[in-house]
């Protein structure tokens, strides 16, 4: 049984994003210089999974290859290919799995 790696990333903002994987995943966390909006941008490989507490205002961006995202308290997945944004509608835990080999992009939705 693998134990999951739990990486908590807090930036001066009010978001907090928890990640939970199954290996440990190098995050790189950046601030848009034009805004100070705080990003994690991170890769996924095929059928890997990010399970994330949403925060109300997240946003989550698909930058390459395909993801499916499913958010607690919705009645729909959504699938996300190259270039495709989503917000989640609902507050609660979200599931990322990666379809193909995906960069996936996490910031505050302002």
């Amino acid at each position: 049984m693998v134990t999951p790696t739990v990486i908590c990333i807090c930036t001066a903002a009010p978001a907090c994003v928890i990640l939970r994987a199954s290996r440990t995943i190098v995050i790189g966390v950046e601030m848009n210089l034009m805004s100070t909006t705080p990003r994690i941008e991170l890769v996924l490989h095929p059928r890997e999974v990010l399970n994330l507490d949403n925060n109300p205002q997240m946003a989550i961006e698909c930058k390459n290859g395909v993801i499916w995202v499913t958010c607690a308290g919705e009645h729909q997945d959504h699938i996300l290919a190259a270039g495709r944004r989503y917000v989640p509608k609902t507050k609660g835990s979200i599931v990322i799995e990666a379809i193909d080999e995906s960069c996936v992009d996490i910031e505050e939705n302002r």
